[in-house]
């Protein structure tokens, strides 16, 4: 077989499958990229100012041998290995992650509503909704001052719109045993998860997709192609400022609702189904700051609706090569927005929660926006993508990736990057994909 393979993103998806194709000796595919750097939402920017910047507080942990073999091969000793210190502003101090099972370090009276809730809790009828899920695991008190607070302020949208089956292994679960033994030990319990330990490029997490794309002849990468429509009859794909390219095979990480409004041929019922899915967008400021950071904390949520930002990631700490020299830090904030929010409300905000101390440390402020940060989970979500998905992969386009597949349960860059690998080997091979699952 030689037949054309066109892929829509050099982020993770997109390269994962020409990785894959590199591989296996395939030569005739060439990927599109409409910005002019790799990595989508996994890149990373050098600043003017010498610090560096990613596009969220993204970490890698790897749930797959053949991911890991290509960390190995593109970072070799590039990168950095960490235990997560990852933590909670809630009344006034921090409380390690996750808040469930450490409530005993809140204020009496607060700990004493969460434990009650817990002890609450009964067997119940399967929950209908994620805001139903959180009431009947956790209790009241939980759901009160954490789990809907922080989940309505980084999601943007109703816990009781959103599905339950996207969890898996996302949110710890708790034992009353449990909630006991720590309250009387005073133990901190903090090594839930599969991210516990996890790796980080030395520059960011760009560099991991950059040396990637290096191993990948140029002529297979164009930069700065951003697709105008595909006409799917003549399988031929039209650029702005640029030649028509042809193709066999489409393999996109475009946005799904992006992707087919680009369709120069569909039937109407598509995009109506297209206009059920959401996504929420995320505005990040970087703060540097001149000065010895001297804790060891990842990062840290905040649940509370007069702190702009949902998260706050210390990146110097990630790597020292992210700051221009010892003597400085740096601090990752993320803020779900509908539109521009003022960069003085965030450094408000780090100020009144005692991140930053000193207004006058800090030497350099970068910004960026992601409109397309976090796909949704919500109720009508699977129903929506069983009818989209099978009509475009009859058109011998196949969607993946965070928002290809929209799926934010497999939407980490291990799980993006497989999901290329992985389409390849089911068109070529006939391979069951065992990422993307319908």
């Amino acid at each position: 077989m030689n037949k054309k393979f066109v892929i829509l993103g050099a982020g993770p998806t997109g390269l994962g499958a020409a990785v894959r194709l590199k591989e296996l000796g395939y030569k005739n595919f060439l990927i599109l990229e409409k910005e002019n750097f790799i990595g989508g939402l996994s890149a990373s920017f050098r600043d003017s100012h010498g610090f560096t910047w990613d596009t969220g507080g993204h970490v890698i942990h790897s749930h797959f041998s053949y991911f890991n073999e290509v960390l190995k091969k593109n970072l070799k000793k590039e990168r950095y290995s960490h235990r997560r210190e990852s933590w909670i502003w809630s009344h006034d101090r921090l409380i390690p992650y996750p808040f469930q099972n450490n409530i005993h370090l809140l204020p009496l009276p607060v700990f004493i509503e969460c434990f009650l809730g817990l002890l609450k809790q009964k067997n119940t009828p399967r929950p209908r909704n994620f805001l139903d899920l959180i009431n009947k695991s956790f209790g009241e008190g939980i759901a009160k001052y954490f789990m809907v607070p922080y989940n309505e302020k980084m999601w943007q949208f109703p816990p009781s719109k959103m599905s339950t089956n996207w969890l898996g292994e996302r949110v710890s679960t708790i034992k009353i045993g449990e909630v006991l033994k720590n309250a009387f030990s005073r133990k901190r319990h903090s090594d839930w998860g599969l991210n516990s330990r996890f790796t980080y490029p030395s520059r960011g997490t760009g560099q991991l997709w950059e040396n990637i794309a290096r191993q990948i002849d140029s002529g297979h990468i164009r930069l700065k192609s951003r697709v105008k429509k595909i006409d799917t009859g003549k399988k031929m794909i039209y650029l702005e400022n640029a030649p028509s390219i042809g193709f066999d095979f489409l393999v996109s990480s475009t946005p799904l609702d992006q992707l087919i409004l680009g369709l120069d041929q569909k039937p109407n019922w598509l995009e109506k189904e297209t206009e059920k899915l959401a996504h929420n967008s995320v505005f990040f400021l970087g703060v540097g700051i001149k000065k010895k950071l001297k804790n060891k904390k990842c990062w840290i949520y905040f649940p509370q609706k007069e702190v702009p930002f949902y998260r706050l990631t210390y990146l110097s700490n990630y790597s020292p090569h992210m700051t221009p020299g010892p003597e400085f830090y740096s601090i990752l904030t993320e803020t779900t927005v509908e539109r521009e929010i003022n960069s003085q409300k965030i450094i408000e905000g780090l100020l009144k929660t005692k991140m930053v101390e000193n207004k006058e440390k800090i030497v350099d402020i970068w910004t960026k926006k992601a409109e397309y940060a976090y796909p949704i989970p919500t109720l009508e979500r699977d129903s929506v993508l069983k009818k989209i998905q099978p009509y475009l992969e009859s058109q011998l386009i196949f969607s993946r990736g965070r928002f290809g597949a929209w799926k934010y349960e497999i939407g980490n860059m291990d799980h993006s990057f497989m999901q290329g690998v992985e389409i390849i080997d089911r068109i070529l091979f006939d391979k069951k994909e065992t990422v993307w699952i319908l």
